[in-house]
């Protein structure tokens, strides 16, 4: 069934049937939009942007007052063309004869006659004009730059490297450069046609896979994570795909809005289930609590479950007081989580627990763990209300 919009805003005054038969109709939506091939682009984005380094700083974080000038990306990208491997994915890239290079005393300077990067031997070159960073072309840049090529001899190509598609030469930049003689590529443009995947990328996998020296890889990998910051990253690209789709079905625009507020919306629904089930309190619509007095010990024992879109995280801890830097509340705090982490092994309740912030913590995800989270949410609220004194050894 096929419900107008007037329907899907009200959704939540429906009977439950009615409700039902409208999230199904929703759902035929996402179907048609988040296709297989979107969403393998997708995890391709999370993937790529949840950047793992093995070192615990980027080299090029450490100057990062530095990082955003023209310059700094001229100088590290003129250091690694003259790695022979990187220049060849960049040769193959731009789709220029690697014979005229490789093995042809090629050389990568800087600067010359102001050309940002210039790869040349005796008989070719290849201009760089890096616009990284959103740089203006200045009046017949690249046909300034050519041109002098052609005064001393040098069969030239020219490479206009851009953050993304926003970023083009200018007609009077370009002047009378033959449109085959120029090519504009994209440091960074979400997909994996662009300089970041085509030459860094494979030359980094490359470096590893032949046990390249380490200062090779380090450059390489930690150059990777700025270069993604200057162009159409994360979700750019298929944003826009899906503006275009849009475009062509208005109709379905509000029920897609629909969507996105319901999925934001998504966590406060999670959080009052967990009330509603287990009797807890709902904190300022971040996590869901309940508490567990201790005679014994004098104070409460809390389980906290926070969450976010992708997760729960399951916190058991004690409500000790300010410890401050008294030596005597600070010992009471360690021995408080001795005795939590004591009581959880004790009801087998202790595996893939982690201890963070002062609390014991479990990670679920959601919505695939939902159900275990609230197994083990209920087993331990069982065991809390029967026997919460049990935990403190004193």
């Amino acid at each position: 069934m096929n419900y107008r919009i007037e329907d899907l805003k009200n959704t939540w005054q429906f009977p439950f049937n009615k409700s039902k038969e409208i999230i199904k109709d929703i759902f035929s939506i996402i179907q048609k939009y988040a296709k297989d091939d979107i969403l393998k682009k997708y995890r391709d984005y999370i993937k790529k942007n949840t950047f793992k380094e093995d070192y615990p700083f980027n080299i090029f974080e450490l100057i990062s007052d530095t990082y955003y000038k023209e310059n700094f990306h001229s100088d590290i990208i003129a250091k690694l063309l003259e790695h022979e491997t990187v220049l060849k994915y960049f040769l193959d890239f731009i789709d220029v004869d690697a014979s005229k290079y490789l093995n042809n005393n090629y050389s990568v300077v800087r600067e010359e006659n102001k050309i940002d990067i210039l790869i040349k031997t005796d008989t070719n070159c290849i201009i760089i004009e890096n616009k990284l960073n959103w740089a203006k072309d200045m009046k017949e840049q690249l046909s300034r730059y050519y041109n002098d090529c052609l005064k001393n001899n040098l069969e030239p190509e020219v490479i206009y490297l851009s953050p993304n598609t926003l970023k083009q030469p200018t007609p009077q930049s370009i002047g009378n450069i033959p449109k085959e003689k120029i090519k504009i590529i994209y440091g960074y443009d979400g997909e994996d046609e662009d300089f970041y995947t085509k030459v860094i990328e494979n030359s980094l996998n490359d470096f590893i896979k032949n046990n390249e020296a380490k200062e090779w890889i380090l450059l390489a990998e930690h150059y990777l994570k700025i270069l993604r910051e200057t162009g159409v990253t994360k979700m750019d690209k298929l944003t826009q795909d899906f503006y275009n789709e849009i475009i062509n079905n208005t109709d379905e625009y509000e029920k897609i809005k629909l969507i996105a507020d319901m999925y934001n919306n998504l966590i406060v629904t999670r959080i009052n289930n967990l009330v509603s089930k287990f009797q807890g309190d709902n904190w300022k619509n971040e996590c869901f609590y309940k508490d567990f007095e201790s005679k014994k010990r004098g104070l409460n024992y809390a389980i906290a479950i926070y969450l976010d879109n992708d997760y729960y995280w399951f916190n058991l801890f004690s409500r000790g007081e300010d410890t401050g830097d008294d030596p005597k509340l600070i010992k009471k705090l360690e021995q408080d989580n001795k005795d939590i982490k004591a009581w959880l092994k004790k009801h087998n309740l202790f595996d893939d627990t982690f201890y963070f912030d002062g609390r014991w913590s479990k990670e679920f995800k959601f919505p695939q763990q939902e159900k275990e989270l609230y197994d083990f949410t209920e087993k331990v609220i069982q065991l809390l209300e029967k026997e919460v004194e049990s935990i403190c050894s004193k």
